[in-house]
């Protein structure tokens, strides 16, 4: 899976939480020039459901879901 982000330049970080609330992964944690990116997430090994990719560029934060079908 591939999520695309984009940065207003700064500190950028991009992480994995579970249902729970628990990060179970960060995909990404450093300064970002502006722009548009891409980061690839492999969710292997971890159980079908819903996760939420914290998405976070400086002050700014943002919060999606995705569901994953198959293992």
């Amino acid at each position: 899976t591939t999520i695309k982000y984009e940065s207003n330049g700064g500190y950028c970080q991009v992480d994995i939480i579970d249902n729970q609330g628990r990060m179970i992964k960060n995909l990404l944690s450093k300064d970002c020039p502006k722009g548009c990116f891409e980061v690839a997430c492999d969710l292997e090994g971890f159980a079908d459901g819903v996760f939420y990719v914290r998405l976070q560029n400086g002050p700014i934060q943002q919060v999606k879901s995705m569901v994953k079908v198959r293992g």
